[in-house]
């Protein structure tokens, strides 16, 4: 691509930019979101785009926001409802809309109907491809009008998608009686001054009013509410919050409304409507402590700071969970491709830090482990567990040890079930907590926005850490070159991040990818498993090795299998036949060689042989010769 410059509508030092590889979407920096981004007329910038890298613009910055519309039905209502503006394609049927907007989305808003993605509106945390970037298919960024930037209200583009944003609809419950009945919407909002379309009456917000004219909606029909400015909304409850000034509007979201301020807003229903809704009895405030008064001016107080000499003798951090590795209130992610050993280390590793045992050598301060599994059923961690215990018996030679599960339940996106896991965390006095995977855990959420990684990070995981004083390992799998999946964010929210892979046929090592420091740089080993007659796992045992002890020993093992390879044909060679039962051949080398070669290698022989295509095999147990072996 030839050097691609920043078109007019672009040049402004109040927006940022970020740099991407040529034919990629992610960025190249980790924190593009804070400080790695650029201005236009950065030298950095355009010494990437000369040469030609793709580059995109943030969110947010300078009020810019971006509209993705990936189908025709959002593209039509874009081109049809919104002001013309600066648009690039992508790639046919798909358009890039970059408006100004005062009032900035707090979140990016997905785009979606019948659970399928139709595009999004990206704010701050969000970026898009700009114009002469090179697709991933190939194709260019092309600019499709070249028009002014367009200023646009939040509210004006919320109506406009209306059908394609989702409304939170659920309903509070705390401390109302079983037999509460439905307080009707309209009992609190008169919707006599608003338009009737279809099941909703809309209209300009009777409280902070509207630059649009259309940025509230009622819809009596389901009893609840929406405003369009603050992507917020509710039943009746909500509404009458807000009127009391209880709650602002833009905080009418789930889960909000509780304890004393759900009790304060069921009392103002009961007073307007005369109907029972609370059925618990009032209890008297607790008598305040009186406060001894104090002389100090807030103005002239000062902020207690460190000298570099106080930094510099600090003391180290001996305290850890596994030395070197996890420390107190740290966020660790392990990834890897599927069946590189990511699930049974980390089970290996909760199995350590529970019984106290050491992990690879590092020392661990036993404490209690809650296991949360979404990816593997109890019948598999049941036969793991037996399987972990056989290999190491000298180490958990206990079958009681502190280690729960949580086996295919729960969901970070339901803010219930997050507080009833803090809260069991705390009773528990967990120390350590393992997620496999974070992607089961999170349904509406998407590995590839930052807004998303930084939203579970903020509701579910800082919480755990500062509430529990509690450190979370959380599996995560790798894209097609082998790095983490996702988007750079991830990196940001972790302590340490270690990439798992196998070496030859049962040799793994554990890489530290990032760091912040003082952490393990690698852990080399073997896995050993073996199975029962039925074919079921019955013992794994992990090895810390080097890597040239790995290569010795898969060099033996394929020096095993070339010599039963030999005495296979050799069998075939001096009966003088072409099809010989696999049954007969394994005896008789057994015999000859005195189980100098097992079974197994035997077994792994005839697999390659047949992959070789020097033998073929009629899947019962008869071989037919095809071709020659030649060492």
């Amino acid at each position: 691509m030839t050097s691609c410059k920043l078109p007019l509508q672009l040049q402004n030092k109040e927006y940022r930019f970020v740099t991407i590889q040529k034919g990629k979407k992610a960025p190249m920096t980790l924190d593009w979101q804070k400080t790695g981004n650029y201005r236009y007329d950065d030298n950095e910038l355009q010494e990437h785009l000369n040469n030609g890298g793709n580059y995109g613009i943030c969110g947010g910055f300078g009020f810019m926001l971006n509209l993705d519309c990936d189908t025709k039905g959002t593209i039509d209502l874009a081109e049809q409802c919104l002001p013309p503006t600066f648009t690039v394609e992508r790639i046919i049927g798909k358009r890039h809309y970059h408006f100004t907007c005062k009032h900035q989305p707090n979140k990016k808003i997905k785009l979606m109907k019948e659970s399928k993605d139709y595009g999004e509106i990206q704010t701050f945390g969000g970026q898009m491809v700009c114009p002469e970037s090179t697709h991933e298919t190939g194709d260019i960024y092309k600019v499709i009008k070249d028009l002014p930037i367009a200023e646009i209200s939040l509210e004006q583009l919320k109506f406009v998608f209306k059908e394609y944003i989702k409304e939170n609809q659920q309903i509070e419950n705390n401390k109302v009686s079983e037999t509460k009945e439905t307080i009707p919407i309209t009992d609190l909002i008169n919707i006599s001054s608003l338009t009737k379309r279809g099941d909703e009456y809309q209209g300009v917000h009777p409280i902070h009013g509207s630059d649009g004219g259309n940025n509230f909606c009622v819809n009596p029909t389901k009893n609840t509410w929406h405003c369009f400015r603050c992507d917020s909304g509710g039943d009746s409850f909500y509404w009458a919050a807000v009127e009391a000034g209880i709650i602002s509007c833009d905080e009418a979201k789930p889960g909000r409304l509780r304890g004393k301020d759900f009790i304060e807003t069921a009392k103002i229903i009961e007073q307007k409507t005369g109907r029972k809704i609370l059925n618990i009895k009032e209890e008297k405030e607790p008598m305040k402590q009186e406060q001894p008064k104090t002389t100090t001016n807030p103005e002239t107080e000062t902020i207690k700071t460190k000298t570099a000499y106080e930094i510099y003798n600090l003391k180290p951090n001996n305290k850890y969970i596994v030395e070197s590795f996890i420390y107190p209130q740290n966020v660790i992610m392990l990834f890897s491709p599927p069946k590189n050993y990511k699930s049974m280390m980390a089970l290996y590793l909760a199995m350590c830090v529970a019984n106290g045992r050491k992990f690879f050598g590092l020392k661990t301060k036993k404490g209690k482990v809650l296991y949360l599994d979404r990816e593997n059923n109890d019948s598999l961690i049941h036969q793991r567990l037996h399987a972990l215990r056989r290999g190491h018996l000298k180490q958990f030679f206990r079958k009681n040890f502190p280690l729960n599960f949580l086996i295919r339940q729960g969901d970070f996106e339901n803010q219930l079930w997050v507080e009833q896991l803090i809260n069991t965390i705390k009773k528990e006095k967990i120390k350590l907590i393992f997620i496999d995977t974070m992607k089961r855990y999170s349904s509406n959420f998407d590995e590839n926005s930052a807004n998303d990684i930084n939203r579970i990070y903020i509701n579910v995981y800082q919480p755990i850490i500062d509430e529990c004083n509690c450190s979370i390992v959380f599996l995560h799998h790798t894209n097609r070159t082998g790095d983490y999946r996702g988007s750079g964010d991830f990196l940001g929210m972790v302590d340490s991040a270690y990439q798992i892979g196998k070496i030859g046929k049962d040799g793994f090592k554990m890489s530290c990818f990032a760091a912040r420091g003082g952490e393990i740089d690698e852990i080399v080993g073997t896995l050993d498993i073996e199975q029962d007659k039925n074919k079921q796992l019955y013992s794994a045992v992990f090895t810390q090795k080097s890597k040239e002890e790995i290569d010795e020993k898969a060099s033996t093992q394929w020096t095993k299998k070339k010599q039963a390879c030999s005495l296979i044909m050799g069998y075939f060679k001096s009966k003088g036949l072409d099809q010989y039962r696999k049954k007969d051949i394994e005896e008789a080398i057994l015999i000859e060689e005195k189980d100098e070669i097992s079974k197994e290698t035997i077994k792994l022989a005839f697999r390659y042989l047949v992959f070789k295509n020097i033998l073929h095999s009629d899947g019962k147990g008869l071989y037919t010769k095809q071709d020659d072996w030649v060492e």
